[in-house]
């Protein structure tokens, strides 16, 4: 019995072979990460003291397809100083990519980090499915615009991404 299942699985294995059904081969990532996206940003509640965090939701094309984004844009409570942080989720039809960054500006209070462009440096912190193994290194720009009466509340966002050169 064990000899004729082997016969038959390796018979099975060269039919498939000989007809072209081995399965497509999986792409390897893009080299280098860019592209743009745009959508939506929202306060999420916190202490002003530890700073805010602003929510992010929209869509995009980029070097590894159309994506969905979803992350985060933290910026300094009440220091002298501090970074405005992102974090980002790239998520296409057949994987997804998450990158963090922060800005080389050093801001001195909140509103720095919206109303005017925030400009960062990105790298990969994980990669999966059809872009796992990527690392990808490059420099981002977010616009963010209040479209609220109250205080930056929410809005809107354009991000833009680019390698390093």
């Amino acid at each position: 019995m064990h000899k004729t299942r082997t016969a038959f699985v390796v018979a099975t294995a060269t039919a498939a072979l000989l007809a072209g059904t081995t399965g497509a081969v999986a792409s390897s990532p893009p080299a280098s990460l860019s592209g743009h996206g745009h959508g939506n940003w929202q306060v999420k509640p916190s202490n002003p003291d530890t700073g805010t965090q602003r929510v992010l939701h929209g869509h995009g094309q980029f070097t590894v397809g159309a994506a969905r984004i979803r992350g985060s844009i933290t910026s300094p409570g009440f220091i002298a100083q501090g970074d405005c942080g992102v974090r980002l989720r790239l998520v296409t039809a057949t994987g997804a990519v998450t990158l963090v960054g922060h800005s080389k500006q050093q801001p001195t209070s909140d509103v720095h980090c919206v109303g005017q462009p925030v400009r960062f440096h990105f790298h990969t912190t994980k990669a999966s499915g059809d872009l796992a193994g990527a690392s990808y290194k490059g420099i981002g720009h977010f616009d963010l615009e209040n479209q609220s009466s109250s205080v930056t509340d929410k809005g809107t966002f354009t991000l833009r991404l680019k390698p390093l050169s």
